[in-house]
């Protein structure tokens, strides 16, 4: 066996990305991923100027996540749904 896969570190050590179908669209401003960057960098976070916005799907997501060479992450959203089915908003 080769052992486990050598996986890149990350650029910062938060990446926000917004997942909304309707802001990836360009449909809808995104307000939560700027204000999320802003709480990250006031509690001394190393974190990406701007957020990523994506789409709301579950390849998406992870392709993301490889892209951004994520080995483990964490998910935080704001605990309300909206009208669009999955969509979370801030």
């Amino acid at each position: 066996s080769s052992g486990p896969k050598e996986v890149p570190r990350a650029a910062h050590e938060a990446v926000v990305v917004t997942c909304s179908n309707r802001s990836a669209a360009k449909e809808r401003a995104d307000d939560s991923g700027p204000a999320l960057v802003d709480a990250l960098r006031d509690a001394a976070f190393d974190v990406a100027a701007e957020p990523i916005v994506i789409p709301d799907d579950e390849d998406a997501i992870a392709s993301e996540a490889e892209r951004l060479g994520f080995a483990q992450f964490r998910v935080a959203h704001p605990g309300r749904f909206g009208e669009g089915g999955g969509e979370f908003q801030g």
